[in-house]
């Protein structure tokens, strides 16, 4: 699942970086902000889309999703 490339290490499937990355959002509602501002700002990339999807994915709580679908409309 992980590679390492050099001093780095990259998922070697790039989804389960995002599904962990969701989970991550998803489940720790105190740190999320930090990332989730500039996931939603650029949620066109698609990378951030897929986070997105997860994070709704892994959602136990609306807060999360009403914080999604708020910033993503239209």
């Amino acid at each position: 699942m992980l590679q390492r490339d050099g001093n780095q290490y990259r998922f070697r499937y790039p989804y389960a970086y995002y599904f962990l990355f969701g989970y991550y959002l998803a489940r720790h509602q105190d740190r999320r902000s930090k990332y989730l501002d500039d996931i939603l700002k650029y949620s066109f990339v698609r990378d951030n889309t897929f986070i997105i999807i997860f994070a709704i994915h892994h959602a136990y709580d609306n807060d999360l999703i009403d914080s999604i679908l708020h910033r993503t409309k239209g």
